[in-house]
């Protein structure tokens, strides 16, 4: 499958400058709790321009009260406009509450 990759780094700062009431204030405070300055992307996407994996690694700091921390993030996507067939699970399986 042909796919486009595609190379970008967001600024947090700027992100949350831009997220107004779309992101809530916990989302904001965790951010910058996190120490996360800046998110960078590689992403491939297939010629429907839907994409097929997304990759980042974050460096955060405040995680162990110590050093900073280093997490890995990979998602791909598969089966774009493929029929699913989605059942509710048995009443005694879902919490009520």
């Amino acid at each position: 499958m042909a796919t486009k990759h595609y190379t970008i780094t967001v600024d947090v700062q700027k992100m949350i400058a831009t997220m107004g009431a779309g992101g809530s204030a916990a989302q904001q405070q965790a951010l910058s709790a996190l120490g996360v300055k800046s998110m960078p992307f590689d992403i491939w996407v297939n010629s429907d321009n839907l994409p097929v994996k997304i990759t980042t690694k974050l460096a955060m700091s405040g995680l162990t009260g110590g050093g900073a921390s280093e997490v890995d993030m990979t998602v791909t996507y598969t089966k774009w406009g493929e029929s699913v067939n989605i059942q509710p699970p048995p009443a005694d399986q879902v919490d009520g509450g």
